[in-house]
């Protein structure tokens, strides 16, 4: 720090008068070998050298001068980063990649919309199937029921008819062969109430089959034959006579049966 002084006290040479020289001695000599002593004199010199100095070339303004917040070799440093970005990955590139991006998000979400088609549908079809193979199960109880049941009261009509008519043996053949083709409609018409389609209108249905019967078994016998079983039923058309069994074994007898209440119900 010294040295600096001295070299800026050298470059400054300051012009001191002859009078100022001796006001000077005759300081040091009035306040004795303190004040003469070389050392604060020339710290005093060298400070107010520097100070003349500083003033006069300005020094003092340009250190207290506020710095710019930011200078032209940082805003050419972020142009050279920018145009380098965009160099890398340029608005086109950008709108490319988020057109592709959407795509793919569509494409994900149409095969998620046909998975859960599929897998609803897969449901469907197990559902439907296990309905199915239930009304089966019921339909086939059913029938195996009306058939047993069906056959006796057959042979009790056949035994009726050949007593109170004196059926020949052809005709018995006849009459035998009629209700079978009943029994047969009848079971066709049961089925019916079970699975896909089924139909409803019971009533109707077992009323045409009652009638049909009755009208094939007048057209077997003779006139006096006729007479004589005016009015008779030979085949129900009421639906709780074609009825699955009452005599509940298990739980599908009791579905069956309230299933055929509510399909034979008015």
């Amino acid at each position: 720090m010294p040295t600096d002084f001295d070299n800026l006290i050298r470059n400054a040479r300051p012009t001191v008068l002859p009078t100022a020289r001796e006001r000077v001695l005759e300081h040091i000599e009035a306040h004795g070998a303190v004040a003469s002593s070389p050392g604060p004199f020339r710290m005093v010199a060298r400070v107010a050298a520097l100070v003349v100095l500083a003033l006069a070339s300005g020094a003092v303004a340009a250190l207290f001068a506020p710095k710019p917040a930011t200078n032209d070799r940082d805003i050419a440093e972020l142009r050279e980063r920018t145009d380098r970005l965009n160099a890398a990955l340029p608005a086109s590139t950008l709108k490319s990649e988020v057109a592709r991006l959407e795509s793919d998000v569509a494409a994900l979400e149409d095969r998620q919309a046909d998975y859960e088609r599929d897998v609803l549908a897969a449901v469907e079809q197990v559902i439907e199937e296990r309905e199915l193979a239930r009304m089966e199960q019921w339909r086939e109880r059913h029938v195996s029921y009306v058939r047993e049941h069906y056959t006796r009261e057959a042979e009790a009509t056949v035994s009726a008819l050949r007593e109170e008519l004196a059926l020949t043996a052809e005709q018995e053949v006849q009459v035998r062969e009629l209700l079978k083709e009943a029994e047969d409609k009848a079971v066709a018409l049961i089925g019916g109430c079970y699975g896909k389609g089924r139909h409803h209108d019971v009533h109707e249905k077992f009323a045409g089959l009652a009638s049909d019967t009755e009208r094939d078994l007048q057209a077997l016998l003779d006139a006096q034959q006729r007479e004589q079983i005016e009015g008779a039923v030979i085949v129900s058309s009421a639906p709780e006579d074609w009825a699955p069994s009452g005599e509940f074994r298990d739980g599908t007898d009791v579905d069956v049966w309230m299933n055929w209440m509510n399909v034979s119900r008015d």
